[in-house]
């Protein structure tokens, strides 16, 4: 069997910037170093690109429902795993009422909103079947 060698090669870049983006993120100096030389310097830097990633990985599954369905049992697992630790009381826990409401107004409203904009033409076609039976 033939193997391929393969080798890292990290771009020179200024230290400055991977020093401020270890500071801001508390992450790993050569991830800020990777991230730098992907010209990613703050979070807004990341925005297009993992937007971009992430449909690209949506469109790239072609076996979606067999995946989905396959993980069932991991699941339900996880599901299980998390009640009996806690983990959602204790995530509710740890935010304040207010901070939630400040996230669930903006980041909610836009996204709602968008989500039914996306989808006018298909709800429109299903409500007339319901409208036409009134």
């Amino acid at each position: 069997m033939n193997t391929v060698e393969k080798q890292w090669v990290v771009r020179e870049v200024d230290q400055a910037e991977v020093d401020a983006l270890q500071k801001k993120l508390n992450i790993d100096t050569i991830f800020c170093k990777l991230l730098v030389s992907r010209g990613i310097k703050n979070y807004e830097d990341a925005i297009p690109r993992v937007a971009a990633k992430y449909e690209q990985g949506v469109r790239g599954v072609s076996d979606f429902n067999e995946r989905a369905i396959a993980g069932e049992e991991n699941y339900k697992t996880g599901v299980t795993e998390a009640a009996a630790e806690g983990r959602r009381a204790a995530g509710l826990a740890a935010i304040s009422p207010t901070k939630w409401q400040d996230a669930a107004a903006t980041k909610g409203r836009d996204r709602i909103a968008g989500g039914m904009n996306a989808s006018k033409a298909e709800y429109g076609s299903k409500i007339a079947k319901v409208i036409s039976v009134l």
